[in-house]
């Protein structure tokens, strides 16, 4: 669906991260300020995070639009007369002004559904790297090469993971509805669990009755090379 920001009509976002290019020509390491005019208003209306990271600014009053280059990618700023700045997603921007509110909370809620899932099945997982393990090492499936065993992934083939967890979730959110993720907080990340215990067993089940693993060693796990073994 299209966008309108300062009376311009942008079709995809590709059109859209072109006009905020044009915006901040010759980027360099030093922050150069824009003002926030018409178009910047309604452009980061579209931030989660703007509105919160001026207001943490030394003078919130002054705000403008600044933008740098970080790692060699243009990068947008809010600051102030001050100096004071906050960086900010652009690419979020972009993204939330063709992508409906509800469609990206439905998305992430997936995300953390998945997660969970592959948490129910972990048990699975580790008794069959248990079970391919001879001292200290497993042999891969597709190099046929013995490695240590904090080297080897389990790999789900040849249906991916993705294609086993994405159908039973849908028809389960369309038999039960959305099911409860806990999340926990650790220093390392963060652990998804499906709230309901009975959620967890029911998708390990599932997973046992349809999936197949192998052993692969990581390098190859990571590769696109994957793809066709």
């Amino acid at each position: 669906m299209p966008v309108t920001i300062a009376n311009v009509v942008y079709r995809t976002q590709k059109a859209l991260k072109a006009a905020v290019d044009a915006r901040a020509p010759n980027p360099t390491d030093t922050i150069q300020t824009l003002p926030l005019d018409e178009f910047w208003i309604e452009y980061l209306s579209y931030s989660e995070t703007f509105a919160d990271k001026a207001a943490e600014l030394r003078d919130p009053s002054s705000l403008m639009v600044g933008y740098h280059l970080f790692m060699g990618s243009l990068q947008l700023v809010v600051c102030d007369a001050t100096g004071d700045y906050r960086s900010f997603s652009y690419r979020d921007c972009t993204r939330n002004a063709f992508v409906p509110k509800a469609d990206r909370e439905l998305s992430e809620a997936i995300k953390s559904l998945k997660m969970a899932a592959r948490n129910a099945i972990q048990p699975q997982i580790d008794a069959f790297r248990r079970s391919r393990t001879a001292g200290r090492n497993i042999r891969c499936a597709v190099t046929k090469v013995w490695h240590e065993a904090h080297e080897i992934d389990i790999d789900h083939h040849p249906i991916p993971f993705d294609q086993i967890v994405t159908p039973w979730l849908e028809a389960w959110i369309e038999a039960n509805g959305l099911p409860a993720v806990t999340t926990t907080h650790s220093a390392d990340a963060d652990h998804q669990t499906f709230t309901d215990p009975a959620v967890a067993k029911a998708f390990a089940r599932h997973h046992e009755e349809v999936a197949t693993l192998r052993p692969v060693v990581r390098s190859v796990n990571l590769s696109k090379s994957k793809a066709w073994q």
